[in-house]
């Protein structure tokens, strides 16, 4: 009888040991979650995934935090999503516009948008040149810095400022701005 109950234990303990592996992974996998229909939706999803990955958990929303899981164990995992131009809400919004998050290498955006060659374009941040390579002026990207709310978790060192594109054009287009989202 002794021996059951152990050997029933012990299965218990694997199993719990396989799903919450798989819990892990399957959230880990899915990579960026979404795109999401709205605030609640994403709020949702966070509910359901945050105690299944197991870390203090804080997403915001076009730059304010909209979902504080504070139960976690480990390194905080901060997510970052965005109001998309298409309505939809995801962490990249894949256009030139943005909202980008803070560290994003705008060269490589605006290379995408160009189609690799950024000679005589020079790129802005906030007034500072970034980047330019002399040559025939080819166009002009100036991006901002749009200050959102401070972690929950953190107020010292993580903010959730995000960048978007305040105007931008070359000799063959003209990209709309992105006036900094509200809070939803």
């Amino acid at each position: 009888m002794k021996n059951i109950k152990i050997k029933s234990i012990l299965a218990s303990a694997f199993l719990a040991v396989v799903l919450l592996g798989l819990g892990s992974t399957g959230a880990m996998a899915q990579g960026s979650p979404g795109p999401f229909y709205s605030k609640s939706q994403l709020i949702s999803y966070w509910q359901t995934q945050a105690p299944i990955i197991g870390a203090v958990t804080e997403v915001a929303l076009n730059g304010y935090s909209v979902y504080l899981y504070s139960d976690g164990v480990g390194p905080a995992l901060y997510k970052r999503y965005y109001s998309c131009y298409d309505g939809l809400i995801r962490e990249n919004c894949g256009t030139v516009q943005g909202p980008h998050n803070p560290g994003t290498n705008l060269v490589n955006v605006v290379q995408a948008v160009v189609g690799g060659n950024i000679i005589g374009t020079p790129i802005f941040l906030d007034d500072n040149l970034i980047y330019e390579v002399p040559g025939p002026f080819y166009g002009i990207f100036e991006f901002k810095t749009c200050i959102g709310n401070v972690s929950q978790i953190n107020p010292t060192f993580v903010n959730f400022n995000y960048i978007v594109l305040e105007s931008g054009a070359t000799i063959e287009s003209y990209f709309p701005p992105l006036n900094c989202l509200p809070s939803l």
